[in-house]
């Protein structure tokens, strides 16, 4: 029962990492129109792929203790 608590929680984590990614990425096109200096869209998609990583790789660990 834990176990699949936590992966409840590390998937709700990833969903929030890909649509925080999917929101960053218009937000950005609109400050561009202003003249702000912006990350591209590959530093979102970066971050959000590192932390899915993360995230993963802690539902691993937990899954084997």
């Amino acid at each position: 029962m834990p176990k699949s608590i936590s992966t409840l929680f590390i998937v709700a984590a990833l969903l929030i990492f890909w649509a925080a990614r999917k929101n960053a990425c218009p937000a950005q096109n609109r400050l561009e129109s202003h003249e702000a200096e912006v990350q591209s869209d590959t530093n979102f998609t970066m971050m959000a792929a590192v932390f899915s990583i993360g995230a993963a790789t802690v539902g691993i660990v937990l899954w084997t203790l």
